[in-house]
C-alpha cells in the first residue's frame, strides 16, 4: 500500500509490476491549528467500546467484501490506539 503522495513507493511497485486495485481516502489533517468540535444535534460522540469490535469487523467486511478482516486484525484496528471514537446516528 502506498499513499499517492509516496511517489518512491509508487514507482518501485510499478518497477515490480504492481498496478492499483483499489483506492481509499486519506483523512490527513493538520493538528497544529484545531477547530472547536461542533457535534450537530441527533449525533453521539462516546469513547470506543471493546465489546464492539466484531460488530466493526462485520460492518467493515459488509462494506470491503472483496478483501474482508480477520478476527485478530479487527482487534488491532477497533483497539483504543486506533479509534478514538465512535460516531453513531439516531
Amino acid at each position: 500500500m502506498a499513499f499517492d503522495f509516496e511517489e518512491s513507493a509508487i514507482r518501485l511497485y510499478e518497477r515490480h509490476g504492481m498496478k492499483p486495485v483499489r483506492w481509499h481516502d486519506e483523512l490527513l489533517r493538520d493538528l497544529n491549528d484545531l477547530t472547536e468540535l461542533v457535534i450537530p444535534p441527533g449525533v453521539d460522540n462516546f469513547p470506543w467500546d471493546p465489546d464492539r469490535s466484531e460488530e466493526a469487523r462485520i460492518a467493515q467486511n459488509a462494506a470491503f467484501a472483496t478483501i474482508g478482516v480477520a478476527p485478530q486484525r479487527s482487534r488491532i484496528l477497533a483497539s483504543p490506539a486506533c479509534v478514538a471514537a465512535v460516531i453513531s446516528r439516531r
